[in-house]
């Protein structure tokens, strides 16, 4: 199945600041991880991020109440590329818990800092234990190692310490001004904004995950500047937005994750009988998200090559196609069109390009609730690939033959993604003109036949699917396929 030539690289049992090691080491390096063009988004709801949290907790308390040191929790696996760079991964599989790990560390760094205020205003000497770890949090989200200084988090500390008689305005005021916070009291009312602005300009700087779709880069680094955690010595740690842009769907995503993970670990530094004030409870906050992004365990496979990655990621994903998530065949047509564009040197417009079909393929074609999407999916594939033996999905064979279609074309270019696309739309205003259903197939075939201006093409599409006769439903569609794949999306809705 992965043939001869497949340059692996290896696998290890590696927790996430061990996931860009070299495979052949064991030492914790930090490095990018890089969501290629043709990979989905960040798709984690609450459900599925409260599910991982809620087992991690589970685990450690079973490793406690057995008396157990080892709180390792597997997790499933990352698969990952290699390109000339090792300092940057292409992740093709794991995404999902990635990013989650990704942001619950950012959580952590937020945490940090205003522990840190808060602990320069308190003089409280306790904070110096933590500063190893947060400097460790910011090596793990940011490209450049300068831009927290721990150095001067020590000074600023230190100077504090050392002298009590000192006003604490110039400590905390130099340690905000290094840390990228307000200048100004929590309970400003320009707080917020001036948190955002400041935000802004340390996200001028890469992170260590990046899309290389642009548009998911900035929608990503713009949840993480609006995130605003707030820490007093009487009130907090309180998680607010400042504000969201709630049309968008990625956005709205990432920020229900911040929240899901920030509620679930406040809960448990709450439920802790030793942290009685704001600052301990940002604490124990801090090292429940620290355990759980230590603990968590996946079997990491690096790979030297995209297509070797993607190999391994349909095999460790082989399971029938969910028809309402058709996001692995959508994948197939975008990777064998970034490839080439990639060959051709001509990726300039890939991104606004990808966009767009993204939209049309979610919001304009399976968009209409799971039976007419098996329906679409499966006469479009039909037309596309020129299948004579494709019927249903129950065994995958769809993404089979896509996939044999798409490698055995050596140039799949713009138009020949947009064509292939077009078949699928075509094949939904088909349908959609039949107006034919799961539900009430027979009232429809009695309804359809007696009334004398319905057509016999569309009375046979109605009669064929009260019948369930799917096999025969290609010898109609196919030719009117052919007829109106010229068209425009204006004439034919016309």
């Amino acid at each position: 199945m992965f043939g001869a030539e497949m340059d692996l690289k290896g696998a290890k049992i590696r927790n996430f600041y061990k996931l860009g090691s070299d495979i052949a080491g064991d030492e914790e390096t930090p490095r990018t991880f890089r969501i290629p063009y043709f990979q989905r988004p960040f798709k984690w709801t609450k459900n599925e991020i409260d599910i991982l949290i809620t087992d991690h907790f589970n685990n450690r308390e079973r490793a406690r109440k057995e008396s157990k040191n080892d709180n390792q929790y597997f997790a499933g696996a990352i698969v990952t590329a290699l390109g000339e760079d090792e300092n940057i991964h292409s992740l093709i599989d794991g995404q999902q818990r990635y990013t989650t790990l990704f942001l619950a560390n950012y959580l952590n760094f937020l945490l940090y800092r205003v522990y840190f205020a808060s602990a320069i205003d308190r003089r409280d000497y306790e904070a110096v234990r933590l500063f190893e770890s947060f400097k460790k949090c910011c090596d793990y989200l940011f490209l450049d190692s300068s831009l927290i200084s721990l150095a001067l988090l020590r000074k600023l500390h230190k100077n504090v310490m050392e002298d009590v008689n000192i006003p604490t305005v110039d400590p905390s005021f130099k340690y905000k001004v290094a840390f990228f916070l307000p200048k100004i009291a929590i309970d400003h009312s320009d707080y917020d904004f001036q948190y955002f602005s400041t935000a802004k300009d340390m996200f001028n700087r890469d992170i260590r995950l990046s899309y290389d779709r642009r548009a998911y880069n900035s929608k990503l680094k713009t949840v993480l500047a609006k995130s605003i955690i707030k820490l007093s010595s009487e009130t907090g740690p309180d998680l607010t937005f400042y504000k969201i842009d709630e049309s968008d769907p990625a956005t709205l995503l990432f920020q229900e994750a911040i929240e899901v993970i920030f509620d679930r670990f406040k809960s448990f530094s709450t439920s802790q009988e030793d942290n009685t004030t704001p600052p301990q409870m940002a604490v124990g906050m801090i090292e429940a998200i620290n355990n759980f992004i230590s603990d968590l365990r996946f079997c990491v496979v690096q790979t030297g090559r995209m297509e070797d990655a993607f190999t391994l990621f349909e095999v460790l994903n082989d399971r029938a196609l969910e028809l309402e998530d058709l996001e692995i065949v959508k994948n197939y047509f975008f990777k064998t069109y970034v490839l080439f564009q990639e060959k051709s040197d001509e990726t300039d417009d890939i991104d606004e390009f990808l966009n767009k079909m993204d939209e049309f393929w979610g919001e304009d074609i399976f968009s209409s609730g799971k039976f007419i999407n098996s329906r679409i999916s499966i006469l479009g594939t039909i037309y596309i690939t020129g299948s004579t033996t494709l019927t249903d999905d129950k065994k995958g064979q769809l993404r089979d033959k896509i996939k044999i279609y798409l490698d055995s074309d050596e140039i799949y270019t713009k138009e020949s993604l947009e064509a292939d696309f077009y078949i699928y739309y075509l094949t939904k205003k088909i349908l959609e003109a039949s107006k034919i259903g799961r539900n009430k197939r027979y009232e429809l075939v009695i309804s359809t036949i007696c009334d004398p201006s319905t057509s016999y093409i569309k009375r046979f599409i109605v009669l064929a699917n009260s019948l369930n006769m799917k096999g025969i439903l290609p010898g109609v569609f196919n030719p009117l396929l052919k007829v109106y794949s010229g068209s425009t999306q204006a004439n034919l809705d016309e």
